[in-house]
């Protein structure tokens, strides 16, 4: 007990320390970045380069180049869109860059040797680094495949084949952009669309948060994800959209989607005028709510802890049947509370079934 409280003492201590200096330092306006001694060198590698001698020649002269396949590690990367290929970098002692041209596919690799690092203690060793940003830039109308610590992506009015995109701590903004395919797999990710047309759209990551704007999805989407916010305005998904996670929050606004599912635990739905093929929605403590109206014939609601706030687009005269199941089932339609089913002669069905399941249906007139 006694060495637990001296660790813990001298952890405070050590931090107070750390504090101290810090704000110390700054009062004598104290230049950190200084304490990083250690030496970092610029490098290109562009069209010039002897990389790309021989290569095929596109229609301006230029080596041709239909896919850029990049790893970066450990450096702050910015990539954007230009007429030319060009890759503007940084290194110091412990990086490690290779890159390699073939058959119009541009290959770069920068990573770190951590075992130079391992015995070598230097406490301001990095400060520098933050100063450092590597610029990529790409051609439009190419394939990407992109790796990623700690990058910041802002591409308008450009024009993809395949994009896939993975990585750490990762800023991405498109505006204007036609991906052929999209796909994200990320980790602390802010990511906005803004006028986006692509065939297909994979998300996968946890910490994202992302917001779409006019996005359109001519084929499949999949959303996989773990604390993560999604907000969809003004969009359409024409294939399958199905997302799941946990601790997962949607927001569908003045959109058109096919078939949606969506499975999570912590999840919240938010629909606010927006038209669906068909509602899907099953999970633990899933909660969904009504801005406006929901104009979809078809749900399938369960789950354990379900609340499912529902106004439909039209009258109770549309309704065919509603059916709730379960154990601990609650079920009112227009503010009156029903045993456990409703039916009427119209077309669209509700079915929902589990656990603590309360289900409350309005309608929003046409």
């Amino acid at each position: 007990m006694k060495v637990k409280r001296i660790v813990l003492i001298s952890i405070l201590f050590l931090i107070a320390g750390a504090a101290a200096f810090g704000i110390g330092m700054a009062m004598l306006d104290m230049d950190f970045y200084a304490l990083d001694n250690a030496e970092y060198k610029a490098g290109t590698l562009d069209l010039e380069n002897q990389v790309f001698l021989g290569a095929q020649k596109d229609e301006n002269g230029n080596a041709e180049i239909t896919n850029v396949i990049a790893s970066i590690n450990y450096w702050f990367v910015d990539v954007a869109v230009g007429e030319k290929f060009s890759f503007e970098y940084y290194t110091d002692k412990d990086t490690e860059v290779e890159y390699s041209y073939d058959n119009g596919t541009v290959m770069i690799n920068m990573t770190r040797d951590w075992k130079k690092e391992a015995f070598r203690f230097d406490f301001f060793k990095g400060l520098k680094r933050g100063k450092y940003r590597c610029k990529l830039t790409v051609p439009s109308g190419i394939d990407v495949n992109f790796y990623f610590t700690n990058s910041e992506t802002n591409i308008k009015d450009a024009q993809f084949g395949e994009y896939i995109m993975e990585g750490t701590n990762c800023d991405l903004k498109f505006d204007n952009v036609t991906f052929g395919s999209l796909s994200l797999d990320a980790v602390n990710s802010d990511v906005e669309f803004n006028n986006i047309t692509t065939g297909s759209l994979a998300c996968k990551g946890t910490n994202m948060d992302l917001s779409a704007d006019n996005l359109t999805v001519s084929a499949d989407a999949e959303i996989e994800s773990t604390n993560g916010e999604f907000t969809f305005e003004n969009s359409s998904v024409a294939g399958k959209a199905v997302c799941e996670g946990t601790n997962i929050e949607l927001e569908i606004k003045h959109s058109v989607f096919a078939a949606f599912e969506l499975e999570g635990t912590n999840s919240y739905l938010e629909i606010e005028k927006s038209k669906f093929a068909s509602v899907k929605y099953s999970g633990t403590n899933a909660e969904l709510v009504t801005f406006g109206y929901i104009d979809c014939p078809l749900f399938d609601l369960r789950g354990t802890n379900g609340d499912f706030n529902i106004t439909l687009l039209g009258s109770d005269a549309d309704i065919k049947s509603v059916t709730v199941e379960g154990t601990n089932r609650t079920l009112y339609v227009n503010g009156d509370k029903k045993r456990s089913s409703y039916t009427n002669s119209g077309e669209t069905l509700i079915s929902a079934s589990g656990t603590n399941v309360y289900v409350d249906l309005n309608f929003y007139a046409k």
